[in-house]
């Protein structure tokens, strides 16, 4: 294995976030995880596991597109569980995973795509000291564009709860050089001195062909990176002045983190004039929205799992 570490692209968006893993898999020295990556989420549970093997072994293939076939996974438990002894911890074994699954493509290194990994900095740095983190920022008021495009408007307070966290603890972090923060516009706006720069932080060679991903989809439709069409596209930078009304606009501007907001976007075009009644039941029906996300996305893992659940809201918090 190289002795430069991982790759992990963190920051609360996916379809930014799987562009970025699957542009930098185009290296021939990276093997690409485009799907989500969940192992530090879970790996305090795994290391309670008497066998863990099993769990790392779907923490490994996590994230795999295509997903890796039934002899590969079947080759990788016997493989892990030949490693598996008391000297040999459950990071450790992961690490191995993955190596074997890179290697096994040609790869020296490996880039995971993990959205919810920002509030797993100190774990991952801990387990992997030379990985390197590229935190993808990206304006809220485009995330709650791509939400309400998507049918997901009542999401949107959960959306600026993540982005206003993530964005403060990516900060935190920025002064290490093990973490670097990347505007998502400017790596559309600019591709090839954004890419050169994020190549140069994560120790690998800068190639042209690199910018010939294909495209990641609209947002109106189901993810898919499937497509005849190359490049960068930034005809979705500030889109949302044509998606969300001038309240929702409101409502996104009035949650999201205000300081971190002008810093990070300086240019942002002021906010347009809207109603305040309407944007005050639409910051209700959010709200409710919320809460009823909350409740059924954790509800059933609460009763299953109850400390998976109360720490991963507790990170959030």
């Amino acid at each position: 294995m190289s002795s430069e570490g991982p790759l992990y692209v963190i920051g609360r968006q996916h379809s930014g976030n799987t562009m970025l893993a699957t542009l930098l898999g185009r290296h021939p020295d990276v093997y690409a995880f485009t799907g989500e990556g969940t192992f530090f989420e879970h790996h305090g549970a795994i290391r309670q596991d008497e066998d863990p093997v099993p769990r790392v072994v779907q923490e490994v293939a996590g994230g795999a597109d295509p997903p890796l076939p039934t002899d590969v996974r079947e080759a990788l438990t016997r493989f892990l569980r030949g490693q598996h002894g008391p000297e040999a911890s459950v990071p450790e074994l992961y690490a191995q995973g993955k190596e074997r699954v890179a290697t096994s493509a040609g790869a020296s290194r490996w880039v995971q795509k993990a959205t919810s990994y920002v509030f797993h900095i100190d774990d991952i740095l801990r387990a992997f000291p030379s990985a390197r983190l590229i935190f993808l920022l990206r304006n809220p008021l485009d995330l709650g564009a791509s939400l309400k495009r998507r049918d997901g408007w009542y999401r949107v307070l959960r959306m600026i709860w993540g982005w206003n966290r993530g964005v403060r603890l990516a900060h935190r972090w920025s002064d290490d050089e093990r973490v670097q923060l990347v505007r998502y516009e400017d790596l559309v706006r600019e591709p090839e001195t954004l890419l050169r720069e994020v190549c140069s932080f994560a120790g690998l060679t800068f190639d042209e062909a690199l910018l010939e991903v294909p495209h990641v989809n609209r947002s109106e439709t189901p993810y898919n990176t499937d497509s005849s069409a190359t490049g960068l596209d930034d005809s979705r930078v500030c889109y949302y002045r044509d998606v969300l009304s001038p309240e929702e606009e409101a409502v996104v501007r009035a949650w999201a983190d205000t300081d971190r907001l002008r810093s990070a976007y300086p240019d942002l075009p002021d906010s347009r004039e809207h109603g305040s009644a309407r944007q005050i039941g639409l910051t209700v029906q959010a709200v409710g929205g919320l809460v009823q996300t909350l409740a059924t996305d954790h509800a059933s893992t609460l009763i299953q799992n109850p400390g998976y659940v109360l720490d991963r809201v507790r990170r959030r918090i």
